[in-house]
């Protein structure tokens, strides 16, 4: 870039690309953290809608309303009936340990009454408390109810679960691959119940993407428009200098009557107001030059004229 133009564009455009990718990395980063946290969120106040459901029937059976055995059924009757999104439901798994006994699963009955120790359950990823926020992660390994229970006794306010499982096929069956999925859970203590629900996120990519795309529909045309404003600011500070070093080279060719034009109060300008000045100045000089030549010559000729007369 040996133009003026040249390098006051990479001056102008190229802290204002550093400034504007900045931006977009903080704001792609913030994108994905604000999905996933809705998604969380989420979790936790579907789970607290149905642990309202164990508080209700709870507070009948200490009313004496219902006894303690008819409590709890009509509460599993009711959480297992819930759903939310269609399809997603609820699960109630005690608080033992090192393997809980499943209490109620809403979609696979087969699972209520057993000790949940199979191998297959051995997914579980990561564990956060909501309260402190504090996360443990574990090499994936880590037995999936086993985890549920001790994020729910560290934190009375529940926690959440991620892990590795498979997604059921809609011709039946599951698939092969392994989806990460996230889970809420919270203990009722009085009956000391784990009550929770999960969800895929693995969709959450997709929706990341999904809002990348937009924002950089917007920042891209933002950014052409900067690049466009940038190269007329250019443009508009280098024609004056340019013209201005057109004009002074073909004054020290010996090009006299050349004007500079002086336009504003810039500098260009105030440069332009001196050259003028100086062209001034030695145009009158050249003139007071011209004017002392001429009398010279008329001196001279006098001279000549009177020689010529004395000589004969």
């Amino acid at each position: 870039m040996k133009t003026v133009r040249g390098k006051l564009l990479v001056l102008l455009s190229v802290p204002t690309f550093i400034v504007l990718a900045v931006l977009v990395l903080y704001s792609t980063n913030l994108i994905r953290n604000t999905i996933y946290q809705e998604r969380k969120l989420k979790q936790k106040h579907v789970v607290e809608t149905a642990y309202s459901i164990l508080e209700h029937y709870y507070r009948l059976a200490q009313q004496g309303m219902l006894t303690e055995r008819q409590a709890k059924d009509a509460a599993k009757d009711a959480v297992k009936a819930l759903r939310y999104e269609e399809k997603e439901y609820f699960w109630i798994n005690d608080d033992k340990l090192p393997y809980p006994t499943m209490i109620m699963h809403a979609t696979n009955p087969a699972l209520d009454g057993k000790v949940l120790d199979d191998p297959s359950y051995n997914c579980a990823t990561l564990m956060e408390t909501v309260t402190d926020g504090k996360v443990t992660k574990t090499d994936g390994k880590k037995n999936l109810f086993q985890a549920f229970v001790e994020v729910a006794n560290a934190d009375a306010n529940g926690g959440y679960v991620e892990y590795l499982w498979t997604k059921p096929l809609k011709e039946g069956g599951v698939t092969k691959e392994l989806y990460p999925k996230l889970s809420f859970v919270k203990k009722f203590k009085p009956w000391g119940w784990i009550i929770g629900s999960g969800v895929y996120i693995d969709d959450i990519q997709q929706t990341f993407y999904n809002k990348v795309l937009i924002y950089l529909s917007i920042t891209v045309p933002s950014f052409a428009v900067l690049v466009i404003l940038m190269f007329l600011i250019s443009s508009s500070i280098s024609k004056p200098i340019r013209t201005l070093a057109q004009r002074a080279l073909k004054f020290g060719k010996g090009d006299l009557t050349v004007k500079f034009e002086a336009k504003g109060k810039d500098e260009v300008a105030q440069m332009a107001q001196a050259l003028n000045q100086m062209a001034d100045a030695l145009r009158e000089s050249m003139k007071s030059i011209d004017e002392s030549s001429m009398q010279v010559n008329s001196s001279a000729q006098s001279l000549a004229s009177t020689a010529e007369e004395l000589s004969a």
